[in-house]
């Protein structure tokens, strides 16, 4: 899956996330866009749990087809279709500037240090070796410690918070509800892409060190055209001897390579003493430590580029088996599996109001598919418990049993009712589904602005938890205002269902 794919299906799924109702995209519209592309009910490979090059396909086309048709309006719809192309940006030209800075300030190094003359020991190719050994280290341990597995750490987040910020600025002039889409598929983007962009900025450190260190040659080899270089040493803690044996250390592979001795020609180290003469000419030296530096700088920083180039072609063909395709592609083959199934909604000691009952009914799309014809049942008041069974007549393959969490658990009231809603859907025969949603709407309302808000909550759905614990049913909690908790309800909303067989559906 290309960047670029990937894009068009992370934004198809973020705005049919956010516009659940389908304001913009309407559901027997997507619905229809699913079979156009070849997404099938029965998923193929869905029984082993693998991810399929045509399951890949299907979704790409699909998302496609829908951008392609935002980008065909005017407006909102194809500002937002627009994220969908990488745009150029600030990122270019600032990994040029790195690396132009990189190069000037290695030449500029020359200028440092008495005019004319090279310390053999304090030469700034030494500091930049040294330097580079210790990024090597760094960056051979540091994965290992890393947590998210990448290493990227705080450097990463913040050059992924830089690059945000462009596409957020794109998000703020969008309308509802594209701007919570784009957001929405901004933050995904980002994540999916951490990976990537922590091999972007080693291959930039890695081409920056080369430079910095080419940089420091080429500035010896051009002031050398004009001004003659000696070369020579100085030192108030070493001897010739201890200078030599220190010379021949960090550059004898250089000189097993170029054939030049250390010292070049029949000049001693001794003779080289700084404070009894001049030095020698500098030009045999030169070449050694541009041996050198190729050989500990510029060979293994070659190596780490490949090395992240191979990761980031590597990153870019296992971008379509990112869990977060694979879920959609489920979802979507579930939408068009579901049919026309009646999903009832049971209000119990509540009265949703309209937005509330949106949210609910949006929920169940994302569940259920969105061609599930959801029906609310008239509220029941508490101890009407009976009338609400007697009610519901044929029992449906569905059931929502919503209630309000502003509602004191009681075992006699909301307990009866799931034990005896558990009974009929096993006494039925039929495959049933129990969804057990407390709405938090009203809570929030009444004690949103106390200080004790968030312990008075815990309470009260810890309460409902046990409530519902004998009966192997786990509780979905839902705000309306807060559209993260619905997405994450929506998202864990298998693990909710109770089936009419006693197991998790």
């Amino acid at each position: 899956m290309s960047p670029e794919s990937a894009r068009e299906i992370l934004l198809t799924r973020s705005l049919e996330t956010v516009d659940r109702e389908g304001n913009v995209l309407p559901l027997k519209e997507r619905v229809r866009a699913t079979k156009d592309a070849g997404i099938v009910p029965s998923v193929e490979g869905s029984a082993s749990g693998e991810w399929l090059p045509i399951q890949e396909t299907r979704l790409c086309n699909r998302s496609r087809l829908t951008i392609e048709r935002l980008a065909g309006q005017s407006g909102d719809a194809a500002r937002y279709a627009g994220f969908s192309r990488s745009e150029r940006s600030r990122v270019p030209m600032l990994i040029a500037a790195v690396l132009i800075a990189a190069f000037v300030l290695g030449t500029m190094s020359n200028y440092l240090g008495r005019d004319g003359v090279i310390n053999l020991l304090a030469i700034p190719i030494f500091g930049l070796i040294a330097w580079n050994f210790v990024m090597y280290v760094l960056m051979l341990v540091t994965p290992l410690l890393s947590k998210n597995g990448h290493g990227g750490g705080v450097v990463t987040e913040k050059v992924g918070q830089w690059m945000k910020r462009g596409l957020e600025s794109r998000a703020a002039v969008l309308g509802s509800p594209f701007r919570a889409s784009a957001q929405k598929f901004i933050g995904e983007w980002a994540e999916l892409c951490a990976p990537a962009q922590w091999r972007i900025l080693r291959m930039v450190a890695h081409s920056s060190a080369i430079l910095l260190a080419a940089g420091v040659l080429a500035g010896m080899y051009l002031r050398g055209l004009g001004y003659e270089y000696k070369a020579g040493w100085e030192s108030t803690f070493l001897d010739a001897e201890g200078v030599s044996r220190w010379l021949r250390v960090l550059l004898g592979p250089g000189s097993a390579i170029t054939g030049i001795g250390i010292p070049p020609g029949d000049t001693t180290i001794a003779q080289l003493d700084l404070a009894k003469g001049a030095g020698e000419k500098a030009d045999q030296w030169i070449h050694l430590f541009a041996a050198n530096t190729a050989l500990y700088i510029f060979l293994p920083r070659i190596l780490f580029i490949v090395w992240e180039y191979v990761g980031l072609g590597r990153w870019r063909s296992d971008l379509g088996r990112a869990p977060i395709f694979s879920r959609y592609h489920a979802k979507l083959a579930k939408d068009i599996g579901g049919g026309d199934q009646l999903v009832r909604v049971l209000p119990f000691h509540c009265s949703p109001a309209p937005r509330h009952r949106d949210t609910v009914r949006g929920l169940i799309h994302q569940l259920w598919g969105g061609a599930a014809h959801v029906d609310f049942s008239e509220p029941a008041a508490y101890g009407e418990e009976d009338e609400l069974l007697e009610g519901m007549g044929v029992l449906p393959g569905y059931v929502v049993l919503l209630m309000s969490l502003s509602a004191t658990p009681e075992g006699e009231a909301h307990g009866f009712l799931i034990r005896e809603l558990q009974t009929r859907m096993r006494a039925s025969g039929e495959e049933t589904h129990l969804l057990v949603l407390l709405d938090e709407n009203r809570f929030r309302e009444r004690f949103g602005d106390m200080p004790e808000f968030t312990r008075r909550l815990e309470e009260r759905r810890s309460a409902w938890d046990e409530l519902t614990k004998p009966f192997g049913i786990q509780i979905g909690y839902f705000n309306s205002d807060d559209s993260a908790t619905a997405e994450q309800l929506a998202r864990s909303g298998d693990q909710l269902v109770w089936s009419s067989s006693g197991s998790d559906a």
